[in-house]
């Protein structure tokens, strides 16, 4: 495994006196391929192979009294009134914010891994909006997470989507930009506003062209919980690298395209964002999906 680099390993470490960075925890921070705590103030962290924050759309980086970066720079503007930054409980300073503005669909953060890898493994914090209601239109689909190649809306491709339903919000997964795929419960509204949450990602390429053996796998810890549960978990997916393209898994971005816009100014928060090539031993010892509920209707029509 490569080292970090020493500015990143510098923060890493800090970060790490300061607070945990996951009960029960199993692999080093030498072992990651990217961590980011942004506690640098910053979108600047790297590794050797050249992650890069990319593009971005109306998201900044915030203390629990202040915005400390933008898209323009470093800056110090108080918190509004009526905001909640609250950092995550178990430590740090620093939350990547996603802002979106009442009836306004757009708020994102792009990023590269500088190289593109055939297997990975993903995990970060991210905080449900105190105001969190799935809003009203039509289709009611909203980008969570999204994870590509060279070309967006090819293989290989996974993204994840979260739909309106009568109890708050569910969950489904795409493969290549085809048809929406699992649906489970994933936000009850208003029960989970103001709680953090954990997420974690298995991906893996197909093995060739016309093997459908393409991994991925999805799980999610409210925190305080002492496990993960798992969501989806699929191991015959078409997940093939066209020839010529780079060899796996190469770019994404956090959050994004919301076609259900929010009535009122609702943020979400982000916090810790790790990239391995090691599983996660904590993640791996989780919990079966719960099993589905009934009289819960999803609106299924899809539109990017």
């Amino acid at each position: 495994m490569k080292a970090l680099p020493t500015t990143l390993f510098t923060a890493v470490a800090t970060a790490c006196l300061a607070f945990p960075l996951y009960a029960g925890a199993q692999v080093s921070t030498e072992d990651y391929l990217f961590y980011d705590s942004f506690e640098s103030g910053d979108m600047s962290a790297t590794n050797d192979d050249g992650f890069r924050w990319t593009n971005g759309r109306a998201r900044s980086l915030v203390t629990s009294t202040h915005r400390i970066w933008s898209a323009s720079g470093p800056t110090n503007d108080p918190i509004p009134d009526g905001a909640n930054w609250d950092p995550h409980p178990e430590g740090g300073d620093v939350s990547l914010r996603f802002r979106y503005r009442a009836g306004e669909a757009m708020s994102e953060q792009r990023f590269h891994l500088g190289q593109a890898r055939e297997e990975l493994w993903l995990r970060y914090w991210i905080r449900v909006p105190d105001n969190f209601t799935h809003g009203s239109g039509n289709p009611s689909n909203n980008k969570f997470f999204f994870i590509w190649g060279d070309r967006y809306n090819r293989t290989p491709e996974i993204g994840l989507t979260f739909w309106r339903s009568s109890q708050g919000s569910r969950l489904t997964y795409t493969v290549n930009a085809g048809g929406h795929r699992g649906d489970v419960e994933f936000i009850r509204s208003p029960d989970d506003r103001g709680r953090w949450m954990e997420v974690a990602l298995h991906l893996k390429t197909a093995s060739g062209e016309g093997a459908n053996d393409g991994v991925f796998r999805f799980w999610r810890r409210w925190h305080g919980d002492s496990s993960f549960t798992k969501y989806f978990d699929r191991n015959d997916l078409d997940l093939r690298v066209p020839e010529g393209e780079s060899p796996g898994f190469l770019q994404g971005y956090i959050m994004g395209w919301a076609n259900a816009a929010y009535s009122e100014e609702t943020e979400w928060l982000v916090d810790r964002f790790i990239v391995s090539l090691e599983p996660f031993e904590d993640v791996l010892n989780s919990v079966p999906p719960p099993s589905p509920p009934t009289g819960i209707k999803i609106e299924t029509s899809y539109n990017d």
